[in-house]
């Protein structure tokens, strides 16, 4: 996305020399000589913003429509080699707390042969409000157009945008979301403003209700935003857990997901089998938003070399489907997605540390009858569950959802429940930086859609060689901190964690903001 900005900025250099060149008379006639020069712009200062704490919509105490966010992420920022990191708190917006749930905007001096190029991501356990659970993600390079492929609007399950300027002048955003019954019509559009070095936390809710599953195009004119989206479980009084995931790789007809983490996929399976808890299984997001519909063919590798499982899937137009991954075992995944017409992509897993376990509140009203908010399981295309339970902010139940007898969240999380989503990844260059955030039991995977096998080194993390077969996937362990990888080219890579009552990972960025080559003709 990094390289997109700087394309979009080279691409203004030419256009106004283009016009220079007309009203001087100096456009070439057809057949004349191209005269070119190859120039290498000024690299930018390089920058990531984090996303800061989740945010909460309605939490315990507070009103359905208050925002606000608790505690603080451990950050691990740095850049390979030398060169300073540089860390600016931005505007909290109306989330309510403290300084610390803030995103953070780091600078560095741009990449070059003394400098290394920045990575940064971010991780927080929470357990306060009504959902619990490891949120783990990588900062982002800020920019003008993403995309996320997560979430969900149905009763229980909370979504929220997060949207950080790092930029100090305005962003007018247009956001586009897409839901299992087509894109999302609004009277006006979707239309926000973000002031400059503040964030803005926009419920999907507001946008699209009731959605079982989501996918937000954000596109910014002015400031470039820092990208981020959370979304929380509640079904009854149990956590469903929570994750905060970037944003995905952009359409195209080829999507490769590494980091897929599977952990105890007996207990999940025997969960999901629960009316309300369909959604704990694995599954694939697809969403082709151009006018066509597409043929997907999914191929799934996994790193203990079961060799390969190949799925295969028709998608409507403009709209939402979730695949679910059948027959997983415990381990990490990738899934390399190649599709007849450009596709987003993303990943859901879930984590039930104990599926015999019981909750331990008995969800009574205050009149003394118990609230049935169980839910039940509906299907819509790909298989996403979707809650029909009352009681959620905006629901028709008597209570909101998780409300005990004074009308409180009261949490039961005894069988550790916690979800994550996983994001594209984007090809690795020969060299990237690499950022591990705090978090049990984290590797770093690599996804190989090449014909050929490549080994690459991981150092300052780790100190291993991974040799990635051709069309397959490796693992190695990995310890929090910034490190580097070299000789990848081509790989997508992932972080991940497991744990009990958590799972969680994100996708390695190419970590490249050095200017390139620009070929001018005159």
């Amino acid at each position: 996305m990094a390289v997109t900005s700087r394309l979009l900025g080279a691409s203004g250099v030419v256009i106004v020399g283009v016009v220079a060149a007309a009203l001087l008379g100096q456009i070439p006639a057809v057949g004349a000589v191209d005269h070119a020069i190859v120039a290498t712009p000024s690299s930018p200062v390089q920058r990531l913003v984090c996303p800061g704490s989740p945010v909460a919509v309605g939490a315990a105490g507070q009103k359905a429509t208050v925002l606000s966010a608790d505690g603080s992420p451990t950050m691990h920022v740095d850049v390979a080699g030398s060169g300073t990191v540089k860390a600016t708190k931005l505007g909290g917006g109306a989330v309510q707390g403290g300084s610390g749930t803030r995103p953070r905007l780091f600078t560095a001096p741009a990449a070059d042969a003394k400098h290394g190029a920045i990575a940064g991501a971010q991780s927080q356990v929470v357990t306060t409000g009504d959902a619990s659970g490891l949120a783990a993600s990588a900062c982002s390079v800020p920019v003008n157009t993403a995309w996320v492929a997560a979430g969900s609007t149905t009763t229980g399950r909370t979504t929220v945008l997060t949207l950080a300027n790092a930029s100090s002048v305005p962003a007018q955003v247009s956001l586009a979301v897409w839901t299992e019954n087509g894109r999302v019509e609004t009277a006006g559009g979707s239309q926000v403003l973000v002031g400059p070095h503040s964030r803005l936390a926009v419920s999907l809710a507001s946008v699209a209700p009731s959605a079982a599953g989501t996918v937000v195009e954000v596109t910014s004119t002015g400031g470039q935003l820092g990208v981020a989206l959370e979304q929380r479980v509640v079904r009854g009084l149990e956590s469903g857990g929570l994750d905060l995931t970037g944003p995905t790789s952009a359409p195209s007809t080829r999507q490769v997901i590494t980091g897929v983490r599977i952990a105890n996929a007996s207990a999940v399976a025997a969960a999901s089998a629960t009316t309300g808890y369909g959604d704990l299984l694995p599954v694939l997001r697809l969403l082709a938003p151009g006018a066509k519909a597409a043929d997907v063919r999914v191929t799934i590798t996994g790193s203990s070399g079961s060799g390969h499982k190949v799925l295969s899937r028709h998608i409507d137009a403009g709209k939402v489907a979730d695949l679910t991954l059948p027959g997983l075992t415990d381990g990490v995944y990738s899934l390399d997605v190649q599709s007849t017409q450009p596709v987003v992509t993303g990943a859901r897993v879930a984590t039930v540390t104990d599926e015999g376990a019981s909750t331990t509140d008995t969800g009574m009203t205050t009149d003394g009858t118990t609230m049935d908010t169980a839910g039940t399981d509906g299907t819509v295309a790909g298989g996403t569950s979707t809650g029909t339970d009352a009681g959620l902010v905006g629901g028709t139940g008597p209570m909101d959802a998780g409300s005990g007898m004074n009308g409180t969240a009261t949490t039961a999380t005894a069988r550790g429940i916690d979800l994550a989503w996983i994001s594209a990844a984007d090809p690795l260059g020969s060299h990237a930086t690499v950022a591990v955030a705090d978090g049990p039991g984290a590797t770093l995977s690599f996804a190989n859609p090449t014909g050929h096998a490549v080994s690459v080194k991981v150092a300052g993390v780790g100190g291993a060689t991974v040799k990635v077969p051709a069309g397959g996937t490796a693992v190695t362990t990995v310890h929090s901190g910034v490190g580097t990888l070299s000789g990848g080219a081509g790989l997508r890579a992932a972080v991940s964690y497991a744990g009990a009552d958590a799972v969680a990972a994100y996708a390695v960025a190419p970590a490249d903001q050095a200017a390139h080559p620009v070929r001018v003709t005159h």
